[in-house]
């Protein structure tokens, strides 16, 4: 396991206090240069081709895999949308898509479990019950107390990068970071163990040689309302637009938190147009909201598309372990066949520390992400009679175990890139988030 960047690596917590002691560097990029023009006006008419990177990925996947994980999202959609979901024991849902089937990880029993089921076969879909030693609410709140314990751990020689709280294969809480070159021993790992253990009362796994990066840094020359996955800048720090959402009445663009743009707001990243400053940030979700309006929409394709290829915005996407999905910056464009390996991993982005979703290349020399991408939108492709949409899954935050060599094709070289990425649930933000009358614009 490595390092954690948020993919922006000049942004100050600006009035706000770094809660957790992580290392993270955000995927954001700073002193962009080699300015170049693009046409990536929001108001051109969409482009409706099947030759760009998503319809590629659903061709090598197979359109069966995407619409049997489409119907699985939508069984994750039907559990988190009953009444009382937060008080059942449904944890989340490890998925099999290549053969419509899924492990429901379950606290004990109630209702929902036998509803759940039962919604499950009328979706055609195989499920089982995996029973897990703790229900989500203990989960998180226990992965929350052990970020909180960032700085007593760093006493001990360890520098706390991530808490994992829910994969496929294990029940245990997985503590990542890095320990100091003192700490180097070979029962360091059992000693931090046991402190935690302490501190939590309940077992976990340590890992060290991990870090976490922001990710920060054409996408390039929108207009409003802007559509995700733009490129954007203030004083010389880069970041990527989001899915827009509506918030008190009005569309507006969003970003991550960690990227907090200077007095002038952001602007294109090789345009005129404004972006604007942050007007609300989401209490939940690591989201910012834009002054200016956005659209339902999303950047396609490689960064350097010459057209502007979008897709429209369909729907909200809820995934689960095992799913593939996309990911789509403005430094480095589209990045498809990534996995979601880990729900519930906490990490600080310098304004304290929230809960992610963990997505792995699975494609040989490929990343997810670059600094400059944070922000970005990470979505689920639908293939077929919806080739030209897609579902919104999150909003991309940082970059794991990063690296400056390998990261192919970028806007702007010199960022930390990576196969790993974290990202925020964007039905989170509209769920718990605290914007008023949030809920996401979707497109034609």
């Amino acid at each position: 396991m490595g390092q954690q960047l948020r993919l922006e690596d000049d942004m100050k917590p600006h009035g706000r206090a770094i809660a957790l002691g992580f290392l993270i560097a955000a995927l954001a990029l700073t002193g962009a240069a080699g300015m170049t023009n693009g046409a990536y006006a929001s108001d051109a008419p969409p482009i409706t081709t099947d030759k760009d990177a998503v319809s590629a990925f659903v061709a090598d996947v197979g359109q069966e895999f995407i619409d049997n994980q489409r119907t699985l999202g939508e069984l994750k959609s039907w559990i988190l949308a009953q009444p009382k979901v937060e008080a059942s024991g449904y944890i989340d849902q490890v998925n099999d898509a290549t053969n419509l089937a899924t492990r429901l990880l379950w606290y004990g029993d109630d209702p929902l479990k036998a509803a759940a089921l039962k919604q499950a076969e009328a979706l055609g879909i195989t499920a089982t019950v995996e029973q897990r030693p703790q229900p989500l609410r203990e989960i998180n709140a226990t992965a929350q107390k052990i970020a909180a314990s960032a700085e007593q751990l760093a006493s001990s020689g360890f520098t706390l990068a991530t808490v994992v709280g829910v994969q496929a294969d294990t029940s245990e809480i997985q503590v990542e970071g890095e320990f100091s070159d003192a700490a180097r021993s070979a029962d360091a790992a059992n000693t931090v163990s046991k402190e935690l253990q302490d501190i939590v009362g309940v077992p976990v796994s340590v890992v060290g040689g991990h870090h976490a990066d922001p990710a920060v840094a054409t996408r390039s020359n929108d207009t409003s309302p802007f559509y995700a996955g733009g490129y954007m800048i203030s004083n010389g720090s880069t970041c990527s637009s989001g899915f827009a959402l509506w918030v008190g009445g009005d569309t507006h663009t969003t970003t991550a938190r960690h990227c907090n743009p200077s007095a002038g707001g952001y602007t294109a990243r090789d345009g005129s147009a404004n972006y604007g400053g942050v007007v609300a940030t989401s209490s939940d979700g690591g989201l910012n909201v834009l002054l200016s309006h956005g659209g339902g929409r999303t950047f396609d394709n490689e960064w350097n598309n010459a057209i502007g290829f979008t897709k429209s915005v369909y729907n909200l996407y809820d995934v689960g372990l095992n799913d593939l999905i996309c990911s789509s910056g403005g430094n480095s464009g589209v990045h498809c066949n990534v996995k979601v390996t880990a729900m519930s991993v906490y990490w600080n982005d310098g304004f304290g520390s929230f809960s992610n979703i963990r997505g792995v290349q699975q494609t040989s020399g490929a990343i997810a992400a670059i600094q400059g991408d944070s922000g970005g939108p990470v979505f689920m492709p639908y293939g077929g009679g919806d080739a030209q949409r897609v579902g919104a899954v999150g909003i991309i935050q940082a970059a794991e175990n990063g690296s400056t060599s390998g990261c192919g094709s970028v806007h702007d070289s010199g960022g930390i890139c990576s196969a790993t990425i974290l990202f925020s649930s964007i039905h989170t933000v509209i769920l718990y988030g605290g914007l008023l009358n949030a809920s996401l614009v979707t497109g034609g």
